[in-house]
């Protein structure tokens, strides 16, 4: 990969320029067969048991998305996503996603102690921070996204699900293509790859590097800057050596630099400013529909996130041995003015850094019936530390009643994780007859986990430590647990294309440590330790083939029993985490295919939840329990439809192609107390591109969000009064030229 290597956009562009213009003058034109379409729908092959199987045959839940499609869906980062694959939803921003699969989540804000609910798998290697798992796609091939509890083959916090992702591999061929991309918004992006053979059959490599731009579409009134730009450039090397006719070793190393600007809109002040002494009197809410904001701090974040992995598959006859062992590292800085004013009021600083490295080594057996088996075992280690800073500006006091603080008073804190996670798995699927298929597995994971952690105000009075964070003594706390998960399902094969399915599966997230900023009310807690949780998960599928493959439906229905559930709290300037609640999940998913003639393919899909607390006590205070309010992020209704025609041109060489299509989502709460401040709207989103392509080339033109819907999402409320929520990007558009060799 391109370690430590910030791409320069000016000498990168000129190259792609020439690169591409080279390759159309250069590139050989198709003839009219070669852009024919097939008259069936692709087959899909995923490897979310750790083999190579038709979708059609694995009893999971699952959202694909081939290369093909993440270019044709103008998809440039994972969080794209969202509302494609059914009951998924990825929060738009860059360096805090934040996913939410089937209304499981853990909104973690910027803790380091909350680990994710969802696992991201890069070629099979977790990614530990769910800062870091909002991947771009330069250099996909696929996206698996895998619904219900994963706690068999993947297990590591993947209780809500998980997003398996394989990038492309050196072929024995070589290969070049170039792609860039410019827009609204001052978007340029552009990516180049190259590979092939530096020994024939022996030693194979791929280049992928990238770098992009978008200017900021909120604009700060307090300076006339722009906020919400996005800043991106990185890369990947894998190199693939077929050693022997048994022994592969694939070696990987990437790394991403991304520097940003996720502020919020100041939507709300939950009080008469008029009522505030001077000159707090003067705050006015900016015109947030136009997008605008007000901001006297600094607002910015970046992350470098890299790593290196190696993979070594041996042939063993009966069984295949697999070994991969990685390294990854991520680090990331972030400043914000979180009280959303346009005075000195609360600014925060969070500099975050995480090293983890994990080992898996399996044994896949090769035979394919009757019995088809995996055991392994996995290890993972990751050290993380979150130090942060919180300053209270001079005119805070005045919204407690207190005199104007003659200087700026600031709180520190200091929160370092050690975690070592062992655990053993094993999966089997036997064939009791053609039709008729059993498939179970287990997996046994210990976890155990050191806390060092220090809060230090300014002095023991401040102001802030009075008022929200108080000092808390350096101490050091252990916890260690184990937990056994995994699945059993019984499938039966109606035709060679029609398979249906029962499902069990149970799913966990380890325990873990409060790292925030302690809020004054928790200042007497005992321990900041949290405890595990579990979700058991039943599932009933249907997946079909009909007319001859032009036809394809997948479909589940699903219930699931949350137990233990980690939940965030927010404070002034903090959040707590607490376990005290259960709830239910339940709904269904529903995926269509139909290619009613070649040219022509439909896509629909259909996501229905209903996921509420069944009990959440003393979660709004001392009597006030949430039960039966919606789970954060829930959103009842997900769909989504396009329609996408590609055609020869006749009597030319040429094919053209047009897509549309057409994304909603539901309304969905964005806090556990379901605020009314904090609801996000229903929303519709339409998509479109139209290009030509040779053999060699395309040129197309992309629209997202065409109609320009305004959404806000996610949110906060600070000092219990003034409403801050996340904003979608606006409608963009652009062109996209794309060369290959």
């Amino acid at each position: 990969m391109i370690a430590k290597y910030k791409l320069s956009g000016r000498n990168l562009k000129r190259l792609l320029v020439a690169t591409v213009l080279g390759m159309l003058a250069h590139a050989p034109v198709a003839s009219g067969a070669d852009t024919e379409s097939s008259n069936e729908i692709e087959e899909i092959i995923v490897t979310a048991q750790k083999r190579s199987e038709r979708l059609l045959d694995v009893p999971i839940s699952a959202s694909v998305l081939s290369q093909a499609v993440i270019q044709n869906r103008t998809v440039t980062e994972l969080a794209d996503i969202t509302g494609v694959a059914p009951n998924v939803n990825i929060r738009n921003s860059g360096i805090e996603p934040s996913i939410t699969i089937r209304g499981v989540s853990s909104e973690s804000g910027l803790d380091a102690g909350i680990p994710p609910a969802s696992g991201v798998y890069i070629d099979e290697v977790y990614q530990g921070r769910d800062k870091a798992q909002n991947v771009p796609t330069e250099g996909i091939q696929q996206i698996e996204v895998l619904r219900g509890p994963q706690g068999t083959l993947f297990g590591k916090n993947t209780i809500g699900g998980a997003i398996n992702i394989t990038t492309a591999k050196p072929t024995n061929e070589f290969t070049a293509s170039a792609d860039v991309m410019a827009g609204n918004l001052g978007l340029h992006q552009e990516s180049v790859s190259v590979g092939g053979p530096i020994i024939a059959d022996r030693l194979l490599v791929l280049a992928t590097g990238f770098e992009r731009h978008r200017d900021g579409f909120l604009t700060n009134t307090y300076n006339n800057s722009s906020l919400n730009y996005d800043h991106e450039s990185g890369g990947r090397v894998r190199v693939l050596i077929p050693a022997t006719d048994q022994l592969t070793i694939d070696l990987s190393a990437d790394y991403l630099y991304t520097k940003s600007s996720d502020a919020d809109l100041t939507v709300a002040y939950e009080f008469d400013p008029t009522t505030l002494p001077t000159p707090l009197s003067a705050l006015q809410l900016p015109d947030y529909g136009r997008r605008n904001v007000a901001l006297d701090g600094p607002f910015y974040s970046s992350r470098r996130v890299y790593g290196a992995s190696g993979r070594i598959d041996y042939d063993l006859g009966s069984a295949r041995l697999t070994s991969i062992t990685a390294s990854r590292h991520y680090n990331s800085a972030f400043v914000e003015d979180i009280d959303g004013t346009p005075f000195p009021l609360l600014d925060l600083t969070t500099d975050e850094e995480s090293g983890q490295f994990s080992q898996e080594l399996r044994l896949t057996s090769r035979s394919e019936v009757p019995l088809k088996w995996v055991v392994g075992g996995y290890y993972y280690d990751e050290r993380v530390t979150g130090p942060k800073s919180v300053t209270a500006g001079i005119f805070l006091p005045l919204f407690s009643g207190a005199p104007t603080l003659a200087a700026p008073d600031t709180t520190t804190q200091y929160g370092a994780i050690h975690e070592k996670s062992y655990a053993g798995f094993a999966s089997g699927t036997y064939s009791i007859t053609q039709r008729l298929i059993l498939a179970a597995g287990v997996r046994y994971t210990t976890e155990a986990k050191d806390l060092n952690y220090e809060q230090t105000p300014s002095a023991p009075g401040s102001f802030l430590a009075s008022i929200a964070t108080p000092p808390i003594l350096p101490q050091r706390e252990h916890l260690k647990e184990g937990a056994t998960t995994g699945d059993v399902s019984l499938s039966y094969k109606f035709a060679p294309d029609q398979v249906g399915y029962i499902k069990f599966s149970r799913g966990y997230k380890a325990g873990g440590f409060q790292s925030d900023f302690i809020p004054i009310f928790a200042a007497g807690v005992s321990s900041l330790s949290f405890k595990p949780e579990f979700l058991d998960n039943f599932e009933l599928g249907y997946k079909a083939r009909w007319l001859d493959g032009r036809l394809g439906m997948d479909s589940a229905i699903f219930y699931d029993k949350y137990t233990n559930k980690q939940e965030v709290i927010d404070a002034t300037a903090s959040e707590f985490v607490t376990n005290a609640a259960k709830a239910t999940v339940y709904g269904a998913e529903l995926e269509l295919n139909a290619k009613p003639i070649s040219e022509l393919l439909l896509t629909g899909t259909l996501g229905l939840l209903h996921a509420t607390y069944d009990s959440f006590p003393d979660a709004g205070g001392p009597g006030i329990d949430f039960a039966g309010n919606r789970l954060t992020g829930a959103s009842p209704i997900q769909a989504s439809f396009a329609a996408q025609y590609e055609k020869p041109i006749p009597n030319t060489h040429l094919s053209a192609l047009g897509r549309v299509e057409a994304v909603h989502s539901g309304g969905a709460y964005w806090d556990n107390s379901n605020s009314p401040l904090l609801y996000q709207q229903p929303w519709t989103e339409i998509n479109a591109r139209l290009g030509i392509s040779a053999e060699h080339w395309g040129v197309y033109l992309w629209g997202k969000n065409l109609t320009d819907t305004f959404t806000l999402d996610h949110g906060v409320v600070e000092l219990g009064a003034i409403v801050e929520r996340n904003v979608n990007l606006p409608r963009t558009f652009g062109v996209d030229i794309r060369a290959k060799y």
